[in-house]
């Protein structure tokens, strides 16, 4: 398996969403709400405020990064997989500006999710956290399908 570090703007999506929408699905039992509070337990942070979609944002870079060192631990830091011109200590969360689209925020997060799968990464509370938003996300899009409607429910 290969590993790179994403477009920032795929984490900016991912946390944008966090930031912009709720979804509550009660054959899931999954709420973004509740997935906020995982998130915001994992990071130390209370209330979702700018600095907690900020600071997510950071963390869900670095856990990138992290995951792409493990990958690639001969590679120098200036030298790992992704945009060229990347640099952690610069990277600065900004809300996306596209049209909403959940399959695009689902699609984003599981490219970031992907990415993230090298080493210890994978048993981070923040990563978990995110597999259960990616699982919430996919059942949200398949519930509002026509075909899920219409299907028989016994």
């Amino acid at each position: 398996m290969s590993a790179y570090i994403v477009d920032p703007e795929t984490v900016n999506r991912v946390v944008w969403f966090l930031e912009s929408i709720s979804i509550s699905n009660p054959y899931s039992g999954l709420s973004v709400e509740r997935i906020r509070e995982e998130i915001a337990k994992s990071l130390g942070v209370v209330g979702y405020g700018d600095a907690f979609f900020h600071q997510l944002a950071h963390e869900m870079m670095a856990l990138n990064v992290e995951a792409v060192k493990w990958r690639y631990p001969d590679l120098a830091d200036d030298n790992l997989p992704g945009p060229i011109d990347f640099r952690l200590d610069e990277y600065r969360y900004r809300p996306a500006s596209w049209r909403r689209s959940l399959v695009q925020v689902y699609k984003s997060l599981q490219c970031w999710l992907y990415q993230c799968s090298e080493g210890d990464v994978l048993e981070r509370p923040l990563f978990k956290t995110m597999s259960k938003l990616g699982a919430a996300i996919a059942e949200e899009i398949v519930c509002s399908l026509p075909e899920y409607d219409e299907a028989i429910w016994a």
